[in-house]
């Protein structure tokens, strides 16, 4: 047997489906991409730096291991929607800190940036606290940064 619509259900679909002055600029908007590469520096001196990962807007996302974590490439990048940041101090103290940014707010910032754009992320020394800058320009997120202790990732250089 076959299934198909039929006109009439096909033209009451277009009615009922319809979105009147429907515009694809936002998701336009969301391919811009930028050159720019990020930062992770801490206050305490045993701070071991294993991963940054970066969802952006426009649905990719990507992800850094060590060594290249430590020395990232500036390249076209998409603007950021959420950062994770994965890192220890000792066997004991391992963390996962969460940015969440605005659209609008980001994609002007780095629009302003320049071509030599570095987005800077500085741990405290008790890692309860992250500030976001953009060369050197505070950043406000969109949200409180959230620092998650007890990390249950390993890496091969983990603090034993």
């Amino acid at each position: 047997s076959k299934y198909r619509i039929g006109e009439n259900r096909y033209n009451e679909a277009k009615v009922e489906l319809n979105i009147p002055n429907v515009s694809c600029k936002k998701w336009d908007n969301y391919r811009i991409k930028y050159n720019w590469n990020y930062e992770v520096t801490s206050d305490n001196k045993n701070f071991k730096l294993f991963e940054f990962d970066i969802d952006y807007f426009n649905g990719e996302c990507e992800a850094m291991f060590r060594p290249l974590v430590q020395h990232p490439a500036k390249k076209k990048r998409a603007v950021p929607e959420i950062i994770n940041i994965y890192f220890e101090t000792s066997a004991k103290e391992r963390y996962i800190a969460r940015a969440y940014f605005d659209w609008d707010k980001m994609n002007e910032l780095l629009k302003n940036a320049g071509e030599n754009a570095t987005l800077q992320f500085h741990v405290n020394e008790h890692s309860y606290d992250v500030k976001v800058m953009l060369n050197n320009q505070i950043v406000k997120t969109d949200s409180t940064i959230r620092v998650y202790p007890d990390s249950h990732m390993r890496y091969r250089e983990s603090y034993k």
